[in-house]
């Protein structure tokens, strides 16, 4: 009688409620029974422990791709940004011939003095006075991206590329089209640049407003890419020029691919990660990896 009792009094502290473990004991009802020497396990918690274990190196695989994409980033960025700014002072050192118009040393003018009318020359300078500023905030807002210290610098800087963009930038881009070198096809080629752009800058800020930040980040680096498509364009032409491959129907080309084919390349780099979406697709697991990124 003696013993058992003392069998049961033993089996009643066997029973072991998990309810006090952490948070994988929380989120499965185990209970663990010994009886007669044996542990009776659930099929249950072995399910859950080995979807676990699953889904922790899932998660640990991402955190290590996502760290070693950005150091690729960061190097792919810097070495675009050297080579960027090498032709940025380059387009810049020839604003010499541009205050007062030079017709005859600048490359630009040259056999422009009919056409470069009071109105065409307001829309000329405003273009060049803002496209190097814009293009500086954006190298700035990529690289910042919002995060810790640069937040508030990134949100004013933002409005005020925004600004430019649209109210200077744009406009004087479609003037500029009507007047582009080789005619009506390599115009129709920087109008729909302009274009482009101004719709890449409205989505940039309707996205931003909403909260958006995964969609505000695609947009935004669209919107880059068309910003320093007149580098690219500058080093295609260069290329030309020392090949000696320069003509019209090169020009009427360089027009639409300085822009389309970098524009192109990064829609393809989304696709192959799994990120590009419609304009309206409900992106909400994107957006919370945007958070655990800025909020780690």
């Amino acid at each position: 009688m003696g013993g058992e009792r003392r069998e049961a009094r033993d089996k009643g502290k066997c029973k072991v409620q998990l309810s006090s473990f952490p948070s994988l004991a929380e989120r499965v009802r185990l209970t663990h029974f010994v009886d007669r020497g044996q542990i009776k396990m659930s099929l249950s918690t072995l399910f859950f422990r080995s979807q676990s274990s699953l889904v922790l190196s899932s998660m640990s695989n991402g955190l290590v791709a996502r760290s070693s994409l950005s150091r690729n980033q960061t190097i792919v960025l810097v070495a675009v940004a050297v080579l960027g700014l090498k032709v940025l002072l380059g387009i810049l050192y020839e604003y010499r011939w541009y205050f007062p118009a030079n017709f005859v040393e600048s490359a630009f003018l040259t056999g422009r003095e009919e056409t470069f009318t009071r109105f065409y020359a307001l829309a000329f300078y405003t273009h060049i006075l803002s496209g190097p500023p814009t293009i500086v905030l954006g190298t700035f807002l990529v690289w910042s991206r919002g995060v810790g210290p640069y937040r508030r610098w990134h949100r004013w800087a933002g409005r005020l590329q925004i600004a430019l963009v649209l109210l200077t930038l744009v406009p004087s881009g479609l003037v500029m089209a009507t007047r582009a070198f080789a005619g009506p096809i390599a115009g129709w080629g920087f109008a729909a640049l302009s274009i482009a752009t101004a719709v890449s800058a409205a989505f940039t800020v309707w996205y931003a407003c909403l909260g958006r930040i995964s969609r505000h980040e695609r947009w935004a680096t669209r919107l880059y890419i068309l910003l320093i498509s007149p580098l690219i364009l500058r080093i295609i032409s260069g290329v030309l020029i020392v090949t000696g491959s320069e003509s019209e129907i090169a020009y009427r080309l360089n027009a639409w691919l300085s822009w389309l084919i970098p524009l192109a390349t990064y829609e393809i780099w989304q696709y192959q990660r799994g990120m590009f979406q419609p304009v309206f697709a409900n992106d909400a697991a994107a957006e919370r990896n945007v958070k655990l990124r800025d909020n780690p």
